[in-house]
């Protein structure tokens, strides 16, 4: 306890030694010729209340004459017929050409969220710089002691951002548009559930929810590792996590505050994105953000690893959940993604291989390899070396990420201006893939594999080949998204790819990564034998094939789509068989119900057979795409209202007119469509233009779903006559798109729930 107080008190006065010095910051040097009662009001000098950033007019002035008052007294520095030494007097600001004795108006209170909101975040950087100091000593003098005083430096950062975050959410649901992120990204039409969605629509509160996030799953490590008996390895993970909320506070405290101020509020704010008003984007960007920024914590388990030199499986046993539950916000966050642009884009797909979707989908893609490297590395001492550059990789990509969100290099519909935060992430992804790759360098001796792969026709070899498939489509993604970029570096013309080049690339490689999948998990250790084979994959062969034929025989010729629906069976074959196997060996020796013995065998090896279901829903995604990118159908046509036209040779669609329809915060304009067939619906695709300063619109989609495919309907415009411009569109099996997800989610959450016991199978 008197240690506690010890570091307590150093921490407490160095926090009011700081905040004394922050006060004595905000009032500038030059202020102190102003009158007394205005040396604290920032904004008379300052375009913003809380002082910094470009000046006023009075403060202009005010810098040119060196800061001398009495050489502008007389002055009249806004124009608007008052001195300045006259407004200073009535208390009205001589910057502010509306504000002067005879209107009266001077500043009101700084907002309150701002002030809270300021002071917590410039509190929380302070108590996780003091963290990284005990948490250096500790690791420099071998002394466990300093980790309680890291873990409470931690747990107060959390409460500081959280009040920070907080005090974001309330300027939203209080409309403070004196906050210019706020005034930037709501107005007063919008409802609540949007508004709370403005917390991470811009680049300011993303960046604060980045690091919010960050801070929680700080805390939760510091709850599930309250037992560590070694305080010198879990000082360096809970310094590497803090380096990178350093970075994070740098970003928000220095470069891109959240909080900055207008010098005067708007009435009314320019609302969020039309596009983002949306009840996916409720969940999705909330749902990549768990999975980019919990994909640090591993990257802090490995980074502690290769420090200490402890480097058997043990920090994988621990790193383990630490990837798996980012990985699972990652695949929500993805799939719900696919939904908004399914839904609310209006071009009828749900995946364009754009910057920011690249983006996501990379880190993903080489959590997955990790998990089969650590699966690997668990039962044979093997792939040390894989599991460590995956980790790395995974974290790298998840900042390279927020990178390309965030700071505007990369065209993208998602993208902000530049802000200037390119050279500062830049500089955070080189330093840190550098230490890591010397961290690697020195340990490299540690992480050479005792046993080797001795053939790929075995499950540790085709696993291996797994891995080097999905890097070799994650380098495809990335050098695709980056190309545009190092295009204008070197030739100082921006280049492009679409989606042309993704499909050609990376649709070969998802095929094999079917087969893989497919085979990998029954194949036997080390090798293979010609009977084992043949016993595993016989059958699943043999429906892959029967299927093929099947559909050449319906009219599908198309050689990809053929392989791709081949190859998707075969998968679903072989996890079926596997999960009737273990049945059946249930009821044959423990005398169980199947369905009982199905769920038995679930239950007693989660990590398994949840692997097997993830592997289920993926063979039903690839169904689904396969289907809606090769088959799709579409029709544009312009239809006065009571003309009809036919759709699929069965369908007609009757236009019957325009109708208006208010909403909250926009005007509606439907097209009223009845389509006939073996049933009747009536659709109303629509667009909705949205009141505030944005004079937006966005297309609303109508959609019938169904498992065989979806009817997907299109307003582009129309006349005065009300002659509109639809387009209709037919998307075969893309159900089978969610349906697929939400078994891979299934499946993850078994997993998740998995405890590596003595005997359980890991694969």
């Amino acid at each position: 306890m008197m240690r506690f107080n010890k570091w307590f008190i150093l921490l407490s006065g160095l926090l009011i030694g700081l905040w004394i010095s922050r006060a004595s910051f905000g009032r500038l040097e030059y202020a102190r010729e102003l009158p007394e009662s205005l040396k604290d009001r920032c904004n008379v000098c300052h375009i913003s209340p809380t002082g910094g950033g470009p000046l006023n007019r009075f403060g202009e002035q005010f810098a040119m004459n060196d800061h001398s008052f009495p050489a502008i007294a007389n002055a009249d520095a806004d124009g608007d017929g008052f001195t300045n030494n006259e407004e200073l007097k009535s208390g009205t600001l001589p910057g502010d050409p509306q504000s002067h004795p005879g209107s009266k108006k001077i500043a009101g209170k700084i907002s309150t969220n701002a002030q809270i909101g300021n002071n917590a975040l410039l509190l929380g950087f302070l108590a996780v710089i003091f963290m990284l100091f005990t948490s250096a000593l500790g690791i420099f003098l071998k002394d466990g002691r300093f980790l309680e005083s890291a873990r409470r430096s931690l747990l107060t950062s959390t409460l500081l951002v959280s009040i920070a975050t907080l005090a974001m959410v309330r300027a939203f649901l209080t409309h403070d548009f004196q906050i210019q992120y706020v005034a930037q990204h709501s107005n007063r039409a919008m409802a609540k559930l949007y508004l709370l969605s403005g917390l991470w629509g811009g680049q300011e509160g993303s960046l604060l929810f980045w690091l919010f996030i960050l801070s929680i799953y700080s805390i939760a490590l510091i709850w599930f590792n309250r037992q560590e008996r070694d305080p010198i390895f879990s000082s360096i993970v809970y310094g590497t996590l803090g380096i990178i909320q350093v970075f994070f506070y740098f970003l928000l405290v220095f470069i891109t505050p959240p909080f900055r101020l207008l010098s005067a509020a708007p009435p009314d704010g320019a609302g969020l994105n039309p596009l983002l008003q949306n009840p996916a984007m409720l969940l999705h960007p909330p749902n990549l953000y768990l999975g980019y920024v919990g994909f640090s914590v591993p990257f802090a388990f490995a980074v502690a690893s290769l420090a200490t030199g402890k480097l058997d499986a043990g920090w994988l046993r621990k790193a383990r959940l630490w990837v798996l539950i980012p990985w699972i916000f990652q695949t929500v966050g993805i799939i719900l993604g696919g939904a908004w642009a399914y839904v609310e884009l209006g071009w009828g797909g749900y995946w364009g291989w754009d910057p920011v979707e690249n983006a996501s989908f990379m880190p993903w893609l080489t959590a997955t390899a990790f998990f089969h490297s650590q699966m690997i590395s668990e039962r044979k001492e093997m792939l040390k070396m894989w599991n460590v550059v995956l980790i790395g990789l995974t974290f790298w990509l998840s900042v390279l990420g927020t990178f390309i969100t965030r700071s505007g290099l990369i065209s993208s519909v998602h993208a902000f201006a530049n802000t200037g935060l390119g050279a500062p992430f830049l500089f955070f992804l080189g330093l840190t893939a550098a230490i890591y790759a010397l961290l690697i360098y020195y340990r490299y001796p540690l992480l050479q594999s005792r046993e080797k792969i001795e053939t790929v026709v075995s499950r540790e070899g085709t696993f291996l080949l797994n891995n080097w498939v999905l890097l070799g489509i994650t380098f495809a993604v990335l050098w695709g998204t980056l190309y545009p970029m190092i295009s204008e570096w070197v030739t100082s013309k921006r280049g492009d790819v679409g989606a042309p080049f993704y499909n050609q690339v990376t649709v070969p490689l998802f095929l094999i990564l079917l087969l893989l999948t497919g085979i990998g998990p029954q194949i036997s250790w080390k090798k293979a034998t010609v009977e084992n084979l043949r016993r595993l994959f016989l059958y699943p062969l043999l429906f892959g094939l029967g299927t093929v034929g099947g559909l050449f025989i319906f009219g599908i010729h198309e050689f990809l789509p053929l392989l791709s629906y081949g190859l998707s069976v075969f998968l679903l074959v072989t996890m079926v068989e596997e999960f009737y196997r273990g049945t059946m060996v249930r009821k044959r020796v423990k005398g169980e119900h199947p369905v009982q013995g199905l769920f038995t065998l679930i239950q007693k090896n989660r990590r398994r057979y949840g692997g097997f279901i993830v592997h289920i829903g993926i063979a039903l995604m690839a169904i689904g795409i396969t289907a809606s990118s090769a088959f799709k159908v579409e029709k544009e046509m312009v239809l006065a209202p009571g003309q009809s036209t036919s759709f699929l040779k069965s369908y007609t669609l009757a236009y019957q007119g325009l109708k208006e329809v208010p909403g909250p915060g926009y005007q509606e304009v439907r097209a009223l469509i009845q389509m006939k067939g073996s049933r009747e619906f009536l659709v109303h695709p629509a667009k909705r233009f949205y009141e505030g300063g944005r004079e937006e619109s966005s297309s609303e989609t109508a959609i019938l779903s169904t498992l065989t495919g979806d009817f997907y309907f299109i307003l582009a415009g129309w006349d005065e006559n009300e002659n509109a411009s639809v387009k209709a569109i037919f998307n075969p099996l893309v159900s089978w798109i969610w349906v697929g997800g939400i078994v891979v989610l299934l499946g993850s959450l078994i997993a998740l729930t998995a405890r590596t016991r003595k005997g359980e199978e890991l694969l």
